[in-house]
């Protein structure tokens, strides 16, 4: 379960979420084909809703971490990182041999992907036509919501570049427009780590707390990486999990963690928060933590759980 300790106020906010890209995958074999190849029980999710999955290496190295949507049996969107999104659709590709299936970008030309962050705005959904619950789709004049469960409370849309104009422009009136570092920060804040660049193939999805949060079932037949996923579990051995960490000194992905000038951890994300703290991710050595002296490039970092077991 995801804890969300120390949490900084984070005004009512909207944002473009131009860094998240949406792969369609269609098909009479779309439900089969994402089955085996993602951590999640795919069978298991109904119409109009969405987890979060994720998909790995034969080597069970996290590939991407995956907010996956049924729309029907036969398609599905997945959200995932721009930057990530052609390697992810073309490596996907390769598994789809003679099944019936198709997988391709959705029309950016057309289409916007927005997120909103803050109780106000989530409450004030439904006079657009849109009612959201906990890891729920909506849909209405081509426009899909889908809600987070964390705090602080966040929701996504995507839809027509006309619809969510409006919706923009509407919502504006409530909230302070930001970036995508706002959009990161709450990530953060609720414990979900973003894969992408140096980081992809690097963890274990428990190293990432994916285990914890629902991503992976034990129970679902073969995918990449399950032997070696599941053979992690049952034998304990997870020595690392994702923690929050702080730092008055700005942190970047990929960045080394040291105690005692040995390698512990690797950050995977960091923004800035209003009081100029360094607010991030990293994969930490559980054993590093009794040692303590935890730095980034000679700088004392803090770090915090966001798990409990």
């Amino acid at each position: 379960m995801i804890i969300a300790r120390n949490i900084c106020d984070i005004a009512p906010s909207i944002c473009e979420l131009s860094e998240l890209d949406v792969l369609c995958v269609t098909g009479s074999d779309a439900e089969k084909f994402l089955q085996s190849q993602l951590t999640s029980d795919v069978n298991k999710l109904a119409d109009l809703s969405w987890h979060r999955s994720c998909w790995c290496s034969p080597e069970g190295r996290v590939l991407s971490i995956i907010r996956l949507i049924r729309h029907t049996r036969t398609h599905y969107w997945l959200i995932v990182p721009s930057i990530e999104s052609t390697k992810i659709a073309n490596r996907l590709n390769r598994f789809v041999l003679r099944a019936n299936v198709k997988i391709s970008p959705l029309n950016t030309n057309e289409y916007r992907v927005i997120g909103t962050i803050g109780q106000e705005i989530f409450e004030s959904l439904p006079q657009l036509g849109t009612i959201c619950g906990d890891n729920f789709i909506s849909s209405g004049s081509g426009l899909f919501w889908l809600s987070e469960s964390s705090q602080p409370k966040r929701a996504i849309a995507i839809g027509r570049n006309k619809t969510i104009h409006t919706v923009f422009e509407r919502l504006t009136k409530i909230a302070v427009q930001t970036n995508y570092d706002t959009w990161a920060r709450a990530d953060i804040l609720a414990g979900v780590p973003e894969i992408k660049g140096e980081l992809v193939e690097q963890f274990l999805p428990q190293m990432l707390n994916l285990d914890l949060t629902g991503s992976i079932d034990f129970e679902k037949g073969c995918y990449p990486g399950q032997e070696i996923i599941a053979r992690t579990k049952y034998l304990g051995r997870i020595k690392r999990r994702t923690m929050r960490v702080y730092s008055k000194s700005k942190l970047k992905p990929s960045d080394t963690i040291t105690s005692h000038e040995s390698k512990v951890g690797t950050v995977l994300v960091s923004v800035p928060n209003e009081r100029h703290v360094h607010v991030g991710l990293a994969v930490v050595s559980l054993a590093a933590l009794s040692l303590g002296d935890l730095r980034v490039r000679g700088n004392k970092i803090d770090t915090e759980y966001i798990v409990d077991e």
